[in-house]
């Protein structure tokens, strides 16, 4: 699914990677980016980014991005 979030400017999708697992991909004009992949455990949210780091977050998977995708 593609999600636009506020104080993000280019679209994000979210595809599917398993149970409670999705990866991001942010969109720059014809660039792809992978950002990780967002998981679901015990209620909370965490990011997983490709070089191996983890963030924990509370409930909301739209907060979460909003505030990992501007520290990149």
């Amino acid at each position: 699914m593609v999600v636009r979030l506020p104080r993000v400017p280019f679209p994000v999708t979210l595809s599917y990677a398993g149970p409670d697992t999705w990866t991001i991909t942010e969109h720059l004009g014809e660039q792809h980016i992978g950002h990780g992949q967002l998981t679901h455990t015990y209620g909370a949210f965490a990011i997983t980014t490709t070089g191996g780091g983890t963030t924990q977050y509370d409930y909301s998977w739209q907060a979460a991005l909003v505030d990992h995708l501007p520290r990149r």
